[in-house]
């Protein structure tokens, strides 16, 4: 699936400096709920974002899959995990502003606020690059949860974690040479004060989530993450 374009409900643009970011949109069969901003692997809005995105409408929310690489690659370019496509991949990730993707997830935060199917205020849900960057919108803005799957960046920012109060889920995987357990350790250590906030460490390694990652997978481990994801956005952003 990871060279299979999303097919979502459908696409809006969502107005910035220098033009208009793609945002992918699902609804739930109730057609409104509470909204998550859904932030891709390096590999865009493909195949396995178009997966998860629909695990979280069969759950009732609607969700919102950025093109973050839009200012740098074409639109609606996705990725494969072949030795070209990877680095193609790393080529436009070279080429991402952080800052700037960090302000274009948060306008999709607004964006998706101000939709008539979406109740209340949006959370944010990322994988890799995207679990990175929801830590870092969790941290500049004001989602109503974020959720982080394997953030390599994040155990390299755990000074911003004094700036997130929103609940927050972080998914870190024991054999990821990415995140070694003693900079999990100091992440969860830098969130102890945040009574909201979830640090979970599960016997894998990196992409555990991500069926396409051949050699990284792991159906048990990404089955077990998903409950406690699911538990958790019931619990801090319920459907009604």
């Amino acid at each position: 699936m990871s060279s299979v374009p999303a097919t979502a409900d459908r696409i809006d643009q969502v107005g910035l400096d220098t033009g208009a970011m793609p945002l992918h949109v699902w609804a739930p069969d109730a057609g409104h709920g509470p909204g998550i901003v859904l932030v891709s692997e390096i590999f865009g809005v493909n195949g396995y974002i178009d997966s998860v995105a629909r695990r979280l409408t069969s759950l009732g929310y609607v969700v919102g899959a950025p093109e973050l690489f839009w200012r740098v690659a074409p639109a609606g370019w996705i990725g494969d995990r072949s030795e070209a496509g990877l680095k193609e991949a790393l080529g436009f990730v070279g080429q991402l502003d952080l800052d700037r993707a960090i302000a274009d997830s948060v306008a999709a935060l607004d964006h998706l606020a101000a939709l008539d199917e979406v109740d209340g205020a949006p959370g944010v849900l990322g994988f890799c690059m995207g679990g990175a960057v929801a830590w870092l919108v969790a941290a500049d803005a004001a989602p109503a949860v974020a959720v982080g799957y394997y953030g390599s960046r994040i155990t390299g920012t755990v000074d911003r974690a004094a700036d997130i109060t929103c609940p927050l889920l972080l998914h870190f995987g024991a054999a990821d040479g990415s995140t070694p357990p003693e900079a999990v350790e100091q992440v969860r250590a830098a969130l102890a004060g945040h009574d909201a906030a979830h640090v979970e460490v599960h016997d894998a390694g990196h992409a555990f989530d991500n069926p396409d990652a051949p050699g990284m997978y792991d159906a048990a481990v990404s089955a077990t993450a998903w409950a406690q994801t699911a538990a958790f956005l019931a619990e801090h952003l319920p459907v009604t």
